[in-house]
């Protein structure tokens, strides 16, 4: 099954509520929406503000300061503050709340449209005569594309190593700056830090100026929102000369390609009330598709998040500079994509398992 032919069944089943769906080659793929989970390992691990989104706007559409659910998760969705706007780039998401029923797929796919034109996959109205289906919605689609500011190219030699935590390795595939090729790459990033077996940082230049791609790898960081604040804490050694990518550092990134589906439901469990509203209502499905493509080019990501209620209204780092730095991401690492000024990434990934690209059989 192709990518494309996994979004658009996938685009179809995760409209039917709890029904958890994980293809064969995907089941070290997973999801997470609190950024201090402890990470599994031997698992990828993705975090992206679309479902946080579609909480906060239900939460706003019944004026309630938090949906008290009473749940370690809601606690963490109804507690977590970052800037939307500033996070989310310009015109890379929408989100429907309101509505119900084959009403609210028609209003929907009316404003994907506009958003991001009328070949992206849209909701079957015919999906949503099903009962779970009949509470009002809540969708965001977050779409977005970066390009390198200047592409990398496939690693020539071929697939090589890739080390999990567990000591396995599989050889899998390699873009970046290497070899006679290493000199046109000068400038097209900036190495935060270098410590070889203990930590490299690198920031990676976008055409989107305003955005950025980092990249973590450091086995002593078990969460993201850890990976985060080491980002944060690492951002300004871009100012020193010497973290300026050159003609002397190699830079290998593996290929990644993965989609997944994430059931929150389980971890939503339990009644709330609107204001005034002497009943307890239920959510009936709270769910998020997300697709992530890493090459040599760029990035190319989509996220889907459904939440359907019921049926009423680090330190500095050492550049490790003096001598060619060989910045290869051979161990799992965390993939960051960062607008500038935005409290949070909009996306993080940690590549601890599925999703590499690996050697062809």
């Amino acid at each position: 099954m192709t990518l494309g032919d996994w979004k658009r069944w996938m685009v179809i089943v995760m409209y039917f509520g709890s029904i958890t769906v994980t293809r064969a080659d995907d089941r070290m793929v997973r999801q997470t929406l609190d950024l201090d989970e402890v990470l599994p390992k031997g698992a990828t691990t993705i975090w992206t503000p679309g479902f946080q989104r579609c909480w906060d706007e239900v939460r706003g559409m019944f004026n309630l300061k938090k949906i008290d659910l009473v749940t370690p998760t809601s606690e963490v969705l109804d507690a977590f503050e970052w800037d939307a706007n500033a996070t989310i780039p310009i015109g890379t998401s929408i989100s429907v709340v309101g509505g119900k029923g084959p009403e609210f797929a028609r209003t929907a796919n009316r404003i994907i449209d506009q958003a991001f034109g009328p070949g992206t996959p849209k909701l079957n109205p015919k999906d949503w005569n099903v009962p779970m289906a009949q509470g009002i919605c809540c969708l965001t689609v977050m779409k977005q594309s970066v390009e390198f500011e200047l592409p990398f190219r496939e690693y020539a030699p071929g697939p090589a190593p890739f080390k999990f935590t567990d000591g396995r390795e599989e050889s899998v595939r390699y873009f970046g700056s290497y070899g006679s090729l290493k000199p046109q790459y000068a400038g097209a990033g900036w190495v935060l830090a270098y410590e070889p077996g203990e930590l490299i940082a690198v920031r990676l230049r976008l055409k989107e100026a305003d955005q950025s791609m980092f990249l973590v790898m450091d086995s002593r960081i078990d969460s993201i929102a850890r990976a985060i604040d080491l980002v944060r804490k690492l951002g300004g050694n871009a100012k020193k000369p010497e973290s300026r990518l050159d003609g002397d550092d190699t830079l290998l990134v593996p290929y990644l390609a993965l989609a997944n589906q994430a059931n929150f439901l389980p971890l939503l469990n339990g009644g709330f009330r609107g204001p005034g509203d002497p009943y307890d209502h239920r959510f009936h499905a709270a769910l998020q598709l997300v697709e992530l493509e890493l090459n040599e080019s760029g990035a190319e990501m989509e996220t889907r998040s459904f939440l359907v209620p019921p049926g009423f209204l680090g330190g500095p780092g050492k550049l490790g500079k003096g001598e060619p730095r060989k910045l290869v991401f051979d161990h799992p690492f965390f993939l960051l994509l960062w607008k500038k000024g935005g409290s949070h990434p909009y996306l993080a990934t940690y590549v601890g398992g599925g999703g590499l690209v690996m050697k062809p059989n």
